[in-house]
């Protein structure tokens, strides 16, 4: 998955960082080493904003994907995202972070 151009983390449902992919960790910005087996909402706050932070419980309780819109500031420059959350069968929360460009 290191491969991927989309940034993938897996957060268990006791909100713990359980995976993270190469691209998760650059455009984060936080190493693995700090992150995996950590609260995913302390190590990333940003993710915090509403909708988003509603849209994140509800898809781990409920099951269903969900779509919405993060700003990110990476290297002082402030980008735009789209990111995606779904259960997987386990229960886990997979999130997937993708660079929006404008069309």
């Amino acid at each position: 998955m290191d491969a991927l151009g989309d940034a993938v983390a897996v957060v268990g449902a006791d909100w713990l960082v359980r995976y993270m992919n190469a691209s998760w960790e650059r455009i984060l910005g936080v190493r693995r080493d700090d992150a995996l087996g950590m609260d995913f909402w302390a190590v990333y706050p940003g993710f915090l904003v509403e909708p988003g932070a509603a849209m994140i419980r509800d898809t781990i309780a409920d099951g269903v994907t969900r779509r919405f819109d993060l700003d990110h500031n990476v290297g002082g420059e402030l980008r735009a995202y789209g990111v995606r959350v779904a259960r997987d069968r386990t229960g886990a929360l997979v999130v997937a972070v993708s660079r929006a460009f404008a069309t």
